[in-house]
């Protein structure tokens, strides 16, 4: 059974207004004081903290933290798109479905990067930008969550809202 369960939101396109959703996103997700971030170049796994507890700044959002070539990490579990998400769960799937899921933390990436899809190992989704809600906790039945939660119709909503900003985003679920 899996102990984590992560739904991404990604653009797998070249974003055209980048700075623009530097800029505003922080705004539209709801990032906050809680925020801490990371950059790392090359290999994901050698990621420097770079700051936390930030106010960011409407005019600049995450646009200063960001360097060409790298990708840019955004911690936060207390941002405002985080407690939508719960809300979608909580009130459009049935208690069968999630049983005692709990999607509660939220990171944001943006720079090129690869997602390595569950079903298929050797398959690597590249994409610029990525919204990560995740915890530790499974549904009892990931296929049929997943095929509620994406199709319900509080998360269109929100993903459409974020959409405006951010291009076309794919749902991508994983379970591990």
């Amino acid at each position: 059974m899996s102990v984590i369960t992560e739904c991404w939101l990604i653009n797998d396109e070249c974003l055209t207004n980048f700075d623009k959703v530097l800029i505003e996103l922080p705004a539209l997700l709801g990032l906050g004081a809680g925020s801490e971030i990371y950059a790392a170049t090359g290999d994901e796994g050698d990621s420097e903290f770079i700051a936390e507890g930030i106010e960011f700044s409407p005019t600049e959002g995450i646009l200063p933290y960001f360097q060409a070539g790298s990708i840019l990490t955004v911690f936060d579990d207390f941002a405002g798109i985080t407690g939508t998400v719960e809300r979608i769960i909580e009130k459009e799937l049935p208690a069968e479905t999630k049983g005692d899921i709990l999607l509660d933390r939220f990171f944001l990436t943006v720079g090129l990067r690869q997602l390595q899809i569950e079903e298929a190992p050797d398959v690597f989704l590249e994409h610029t930008l990525g919204l990560c809600f995740w915890g530790y906790s499974t549904p009892p039945d990931c296929p049929e969550f997943e095929l509620r939660l994406c199709n319900s119709v509080l998360f269109q909503q929100m993903k459409t809202e974020l959409e405006k900003l951010c291009g076309p985003l794919r749902a991508v679920m994983r379970f591990g």
